[in-house]
């Protein structure tokens, strides 16, 4: 336990140093990089357009997906790797939740289909060819979502519960439980708050119909059980855990519990809000030996 405690002090410390060293550094000259700022400008941009990878997080009946650089279509199975420019398609009375990220996520009713048209950390684009879907944003999302349809496109605006049904080619109903967002088309958009349910139909001049949703149903109560558990806290043996060290700083991880075994994605956020990257010597400090975690 002491070694436990002397081991937090010091990376408390560390963190502490991090905001102060940054404040007592003069700024570059105008027109000049500081030191390293033009390499982790890079850097940044680099992973904000890197592809990520979403997976099938939950699934009842036949569910299946096609690659993008492949015609063939083949049974999924719990935590099948969905890419960019893949296809999910659920069957008969089957249900499909897709994890996009940590905060976005898609799920599938019966005889639906979706493409992953796009996705990294701060753009997601999904394309709903047809069934009924609902796409929930949860606090905290880096992304810009779009859910495309054949003839609207759904722009969340922040967290929430977006209902979206594509009945054909020319007629997309979407009804937000949660949250708002704007509906648009060529020819314009609307703007849709909570409990309010849009109609989008026709696709060369298409029409929108704004009026109060209709009541939730067992799709509804299905996905506010499946929401509520992905806001649970997990301490399980293989669940990734967000460590919050207060006002000094944030420490993002990609870890497994019990044991923290590599800090992978570390990153500081100073009292003033900048970013800043950890030194590669607290990498090492921080792969201790807790134990107990």
């Amino acid at each position: 336990m002491k070694k436990y405690l002397a081991s937090l002090a010091m990376i408390l410390l560390t963190m502490g140093a991090i905001p102060a060293a940054a404040q007592g550094q003069a700024p570059p000259p105008p027109g000049q990089e500081g030191p390293g700022q033009a390499g982790n400008d890079q850097s940044d941009q680099s992973a904000e357009a890197q592809p990520g990878v979403a997976r099938v997080s939950l699934m009842n009946g036949d569910v299946s997906s096609q690659r993008g650089d492949n015609g063939d279509w083949v049974a999924v199975t719990l935590n099948t790797p969905i890419s960019p420019d893949d296809r999910v398609a659920t069957g008969e009375k089957a249900r499909a939740e897709i994890q996009l990220d940590y905060a976005n996520i898609l799920r599938m009713s019966e005889n639906a289909t979706a493409k992953i048209a796009t996705l990294s950390r701060t753009g997601i684009q999904v394309q709903i060819g047809q069934g009924l879907v609902t796409y929930t944003v949860l606090k905290g999302s880096e992304a810009n979502p779009e859910i495309d349809t054949p003839n609207a496109a759904i722009h969340p605006n922040g967290p929430g519960e977006y209902r979206i049904q594509v009945n054909s080619d020319g007629e997309t109903a979407v009804t937000v439980r949660d949250g708002s967002a704007d509906v648009s088309t060529p020819q314009g958009s609307t703007h849709v708050d909570r409990g309010q349910m849009t109609t989008v139909q026709g696709t060369d001049s298409p029409e929108y119909k704004t009026e109060s949703a209709s009541g939730r149903d067992d799709w509804d109560s299905w996905n506010d059980e499946q929401s509520q558990n992905h806001q649970r806290p997990k301490l399980g043996q293989d669940q990734p855990v967000l460590h919050r060290l207060g006002r000094l700083g944030q420490l993002r991880h990609v870890e497994r519990i019990p044991r923290l075994r590599s800090c992978v994605d570390s990153v500081a956020r100073s009292r003033l809000g900048a970013v800043q990257r950890w030194p590669l010597g607290l990498g090492a400090l921080l792969r201790l030996d807790l134990g107990w975690l």
